[in-house]
């Protein structure tokens, strides 16, 4: 039996006492509450779980994007927007670990009476080299060793940190907090591609 209060038509309170009417307990109530908030809790990760693993993903693209620009630069060998006759020694891309943005740069002919690409130091010089542009990536950052990786024309070479290099490199790229990590891999003649295996080949 349960104790009812109801609307009439005239709009009066009115109690009313049914012996057939049956209800839930307090602890069934209880229990469908607390399952309901457990699945909405789960819900709400889950989301933002894929929502990071979205923008990582979508950095390692802008990452293989950036690098096969480049890579394409190398190739048609674009003069300097200050001087169109004076070519780059190479373009490259200059990674700073731990951080979200990185700059495509345009390596400049070394200053003074030998003014020749074979003297170049194939790295980023801050201040010397020309920035092409900057690009930032959304909630993750760069985590890998190679500072710089410069493609040298018209092949063309490629160069880690200054040095020539038969071996693949990869670029690590972490999601935010501890979220797993994925690696853009650039091969010995410079083509990028996203890592599949457990290394770069």
């Amino acid at each position: 039996s349960r104790f009812v209060f109801i609307w009439r038509m005239d709009f009066k309170l009115v109690f009313w006492f049914n012996k057939s009417m049956k209800g839930f307990t307090l602890l069934e109530l209880l229990i469908v509450m607390g399952i309901t908030m457990m699945l909405g809790a789960s819900a709400i990760g889950y989301s933002r779980s894929g929502e990071e693993m979205l923008n990582l993903q979508m950095s390692v693209q802008k990452v293989l994007s950036d690098v096969n620009q480049v890579a394409s630069y190398a190739l048609s060998s674009p003069g300097r927007k200050s001087n169109p006759n004076e070519r780059y020694c190479g373009f490259g891309i200059h990674f700073t670990p731990g951080s979200e943005t990185y700059v495509v740069f345009g390596d400049v002919k070394p200053s003074g009476l030998d003014q020749r690409c074979s003297n170049s130091d194939k790295k980023y010089v801050l201040g010397t080299d020309d920035i092409l542009y900057e690009s930032t990536l959304k909630h993750s950052k760069i985590d890998s060793d190679p500072s710089d990786v410069l493609f040298v024309p018209p092949d063309p070479i490629r160069y880690v940190n200054g040095v020539t290099s038969t071996n693949s490199v990869e670029i690590i790229i972490r999601g935010r907090g501890t979220q797993p990590t994925s690696s853009v891999c650039i091969n010995p003649i410079g083509q990028a591609t996203i890592k599949r295996g457990t290394t770069c080949s």
